[in-house]
């Protein structure tokens, strides 16, 4: 019986000052077999991997995993609620990911009696393809977005500190949606209040993030500038510092 709900995620990803992110992966799926019998469920996973091309132009080198190594994935398993034989598995990747580079991934397994002559014909070895679950995970490129701040004023209406920051696309290549700014090293006393979430897979996790509207048509071209509006709270009314980071493309944060 194949794996159900395989996912592959991006983790513990790196943003630096160019945009360029670099992650390591983590792969989770489950087997409603996994305890009932080795007839049914597959005794040995294999994550199987390849790098294709993210941008136009760029050739990343491409890398197989379970095709040409016999290596299992090993991965920690929990058994699921209310059941006596279904597991919940985890793998993190062999390697990171590179900066602008797309993985897609699928699993694939054997059961134990496979490698014994006639045994076990009748049932066919896990391919997470066969049933359209494919993992594709993206890292951002490095980007041409300059980040340029305005000074801090208090509103007096809400009580809040307001700053505009504009990004401008100061390269040669249309950059598409969506766009985040990132808050890194925001000092204590302040909390960005309109922003669109905390991260998860970049690190330091809980970095505060807002997404920038780039336009109507979703670009943003060389040359042109889209700003945003950035709202804190600041009850000490002492000064807000903090680091910025802009992450072009989609994934998770």
């Amino acid at each position: 019986m194949p794996a159900e709900t395989f996912k592959v995620v991006r983790t513990n990803c790196v943003v630096q000052a160019d945009g360029a992110e670099t992650c390591d992966y983590r792969a989770t799926w489950e087997d409603p077999t996994a305890g009932e019998s080795d007839y049914h469920a597959a005794d040995l996973y294999y994550l199987e991997t390849k790098l294709v091309a993210n941008q136009p132009g760029q050739t990343p080198q491409t890398k197989q995993f379970c095709d040409d190594t016999n290596t299992p994935a090993n991965p920690n398993k929990t058994p699921l609620p209310s059941s006596n034989w279904a597991m919940s598995y985890l793998v993190d990747g062999p390697g990171a990911l590179g900066a602008c580079t797309k993985m897609a991934a699928r699993l694939c397994g054997g059961y134990k009696f496979d490698s014994v002559a006639d045994a076990n014909e009748a049932h066919s070895p896990v391919d997470s393809r066969d049933e359209g679950q494919i993992g594709t995970v993206v890292t951002a490129c490095a980007n041409k977005i300059q980040a340029s701040r305005g000074g801090f004023r208090f509103h007096r209406a809400t009580g809040r500190y307001v700053q505009m920051v504009t990004l401008k696309n100061t390269g040669t290549d249309p950059i598409t949606e969506p766009v985040t700014l990132l808050l890194y090293n925001l000092s204590n006393n302040a909390t960005l209040f309109n922003q669109s979430g905390k991260t998860t897979c970049i690190i330091p996790t809980g970095t505060p993030y807002i997404k920038v509207n780039v336009g109507s048509d979703n670009i943003l071209s060389p040359g042109e500038s889209a700003s945003v509006l950035l709202q804190f709270t600041n009850p000490n009314n002492q000064g807000i510092t903090y680091d910025t980071r802009v992450r072009a493309g989609n994934g998770c944060l």
